[in-house]
């Protein structure tokens, strides 16, 4: 969810982040709705799309697991 969160901040469709990310986008979708797990160059890559550091997704998540928060709730999220 730390994706969608930050991908949503920044008004960034889920396509173009895969299209720019050179990703499958049914596997941005597996990342970001059921936390599929990503290799450090695909995190790297969409990092560099939403233009932050890969560490800021690392931060986002951790954030989101320790707070107890739920992540926002992502409208079609099944």
């Amino acid at each position: 969810m730390a994706i969608w969160e930050i991908r949503e901040e920044k008004g960034i469709l889920s396509g173009k982040l895969a299209e720019e990310a050179d990703l499958d986008p049914a596997h941005l979708n597996r990342a970001e709705n059921h936390g599929k797990n990503l290799t450090w160059v695909t995190m790297s890559a969409i990092a560099k799309v939403l233009g932050v550091p890969i560490s800021a997704l690392a931060l986002r998540a951790e954030e989101i697991a320790k707070s107890g928060r739920p992540p926002k709730v992502r409208p079609d999220a099944d």
